[in-house]
């Protein structure tokens, strides 16, 4: 082969290496960018967050009486189970089983006297015990379970007195409830302790319009009535240090070095990608920020109102569904694992949100109940608007938590009523006691043909 052609074939193998060369730099250049961003992926984490907008108040010195723990401390351990071996129509106060129950509460007597005891002091001196500490929260937890119980035994006592014609003691006993789920809805506690309370709060209402459709209750003991319920009306920046305590009490799991994977059951999907996934898409500071990010407009805004603070619970639910069906939100996320596990916490803060209004609105309209009864019982007809019990009988047309209106009267309907949740006034459209949802949310007026019509024989 002469020497010319030895030279056509390095020129024409030249581009070839020059092609495989920058094949190879490019690939290596591609393999570096992905290194980077699977380590970015994995391991950058933001600088820590300042939360100490979320930071819950002081707890009061342990100088100061606790009557709640005192309390607490008194109530025998199996006080549930001894309330459930009841039969049934028992518990319902069915006619024909009046001695048992009595019997019953004799044996509670001890326990409804310290109930009486901690009810005569101030709520503001309450605190949970074991609250603060997440070693001592199973025990907290338990505590609370005894109340709604104890809300019961009122109750049970309250239809007995009732029966044996006690009007006064009755009514007593049925403002003690309110008292008992106002106090303990003012007391630091877990978010869930407040739902807790609100349902105490609106089971309530039931109880105290079977009692005072009952007696003939005159003009001035109804005011009495309506101004012991005032005080026991639930604000919103009553939630405020329960939300700051879960706050709290999640940056002490989230500060975790290394969740395993069983860690995360409680709140992952069945996918199993997101279940392999999520514990190592994590990043504590990242985490504290996304949640800080979902929980600290709702704290602001429930310093504004019920309203307000409904309007961020709703748009922080709707930023996670939006993220919920973006895939690729969702599970490329750099910290998916911490948003799966701020998913799993805020749900309650939402929820607390909503009971809250939904419970401060049924008060509101309890209220309005007795300002209405006082005005009818005085005047011998009912009001054609709200503003015509201003300010003989209320201060004010309360507003309604869920759309910051005044609350509605249709007198047609004989309902008081709050828009409910779809937001519209729907002209006072109430489903009967017993059904949950409707398209209002509100109450007959008991004295009226609707409400006696649709009334719940105890």
């Amino acid at each position: 082969m002469s020497s010319s052609d030895n030279t056509i074939l390095v020129h024409s193998a030249e581009p070839k290496r020059q092609t495989r060369r920058a094949w190879w730099l490019a690939s290596g250049a591609l393999v570096a960018v992905l290194g980077v961003a699977v380590g970015v992926l994995l391991f950058f984490d933001v600088p820590p967050v300042d939360d100490s907008a979320l930071s819950p108040s002081a707890e009061l010195p342990s100088s100061i009486p606790n009557p709640l723990a005192e309390f607490l401390a008194t109530v025998p351990a199996a006080l549930q189970d001894d309330f459930l071996k009841l039969p049934e129509e028992s518990r319902k106060l069915v006619p024909g089983h009046e001695a048992t129950i009595r019997t019953f509460l004799d044996e509670q007597a001890s326990t409804l006297d310290s109930l009486d005891k901690l009810l005569s002091t101030d709520s503001v001196v309450w605190r949970w015990p074991g609250v603060r500490d997440p070693a001592t929260l199973d025990s907290a937890w338990k505590n609370t379970r005894v109340f709604p119980f104890l809300a019961k035994f009122l109750d049970l006592r309250s239809s007995l007195r009732q029966q044996d014609g006690s009007a006064v003691g009755a009514l007593d006993d049925c403002l003690r409830i309110y008292q008992l789920a106002a106090g303990l809805a003012r007391t630091d506690g877990e978010v869930e302790f407040q739902i807790i309370s609100n349902r105490m709060l609106s089971s309530a209402n039931g109880v105290l319009e079977r009692v005072i459709v009952a007696h003939e209750y005159g003009p001035e003991h109804l005011k009495n009535v309506q101004n012991k319920l005032t005080e026991c009306t639930i604000r919103p920046t009553d939630l405020i240090q329960g939300i700051k305590l879960e706050h709290q009490r999640f940056k002490q799991v989230v500060e975790i070095p290394r969740v395993r994977n069983a860690d995360w059951a409680w709140c992952l999907s069945t996918r199993p990608l997101e279940r392999a996934l999520a514990p190592y898409l994590y990043k504590p500071n990242m985490t504290l920020a996304t949640r800080q990010a979902f929980v600290l407009p709702i704290v602001r805004n429930l310093e504004l109102g019920w309203l307000p603070a409904r309007r961020a619970a709703q748009d922080a639910e709707a930023e996670m569904t939006r993220i919920n069906r973006n895939p690729f939100r969702k599970s490329f996320n750099p910290n998916a694992g911490g948003y799966v596990l701020v998913k799993g916490s805020i749900g309650s803060t939402i929820g607390c949100i909503g009971s809250g209004a939904y419970a401060a609105a049924l008060h509101q309209v309890t209220i309005l109940q007795l300002a209405l009864r006082r005005h009818q019982l005085e005047t011998g007809t009912l009001p054609a608007k709200l503003s015509q019990l201003v300010p003989k009988y209320l201060p004010e047309v309360p507003l309604d938590p869920l759309d910051g209106h005044p609350l509605r009267w249709s007198a047609k309907n004989q309902a008081i009523y709050s828009v409910g949740q779809n937001n519209l006034d729907d002209g006072g459209k109430l489903n009967p006691p017993g059904k949950i949802y409707s398209t209002d949310l509100g109450q007959f007026y008991w004295w009226g043909q609707e409400a006696r019509k649709h009334r719940i024989a105890p």
